[in-house]
């Protein structure tokens, strides 16, 4: 499919007199590229065998959030910029989580960091911590994982999309 879209756009012809166009038609493309991303990301994760889905297997948060970090600029081409300091502080009792899938796991800690890395911009703090916690008082316990900066925070405009499906304050979404 990106196959398509690419050999569709690079038969658009922009006129010599049109240059102020090349610019929107480069944005036009890129947002089609992250778009196609995008859909096969979603039909990847549609079109799982149904066995694969349903088995669940122990997953090391712990781990899981570090090898979100170590795989950031490999997935997303996105590196923290030398002023935003990323400080852990890891419950020493391994917790444990039941998942169907430790990549989407990680998927999941690699867009809280990366997006607390944009909100920072160029420098600021990620707090990351994991720990148990008591659930009901009669000793079960819970992992408690918290991601944490010191960014401007949502707006409050768009605190109530916060949880629609891909809801965004940033410039080009």
């Amino acid at each position: 499919a990106r196959w398509d879209v690419e050999q569709a756009l690079t038969q658009i012809e922009v006129k010599p007199d049109s240059a102020w166009m090349t610019p929107k038609l480069e944005n036009i493309y890129q947002q089609i590229i992250a778009a196609t991303k995008m859909i096969e990301g979603l039909h990847q994760h549609l079109h799982q065998p149904s066995q694969e889905a349903s088995e669940n297997s122990l997953i090391d948060v712990n781990a899981a959030i570090q090898t979100a970090q170590a795989t950031l600029a490999e997935n997303y081409h996105y590196v923290i910029p030398e002023g935003i300091q990323i400080k852990t502080e890891f419950c020493k009792d391994r917790p444990y989580i039941l998942a169907a899938n430790a990549d989407s796991v990680c998927e999941v800690f690699r867009i809280l960091i990366k997006n607390a890395g944009e909100a920072l911009r160029t420098s600021g703090e990620i707090r990351i911590t994991t720990e148990m916690q008591e659930n009901n008082g009669e000793g079960e316990r819970e992992v408690c994982i918290t991601i944490r900066d010191n960014g401007p925070g949502v707006p409050p405009a768009n605190r109530t999309r916060l949880f629609d499906l891909n809801p965004s304050s940033k410039k080009g979404g």
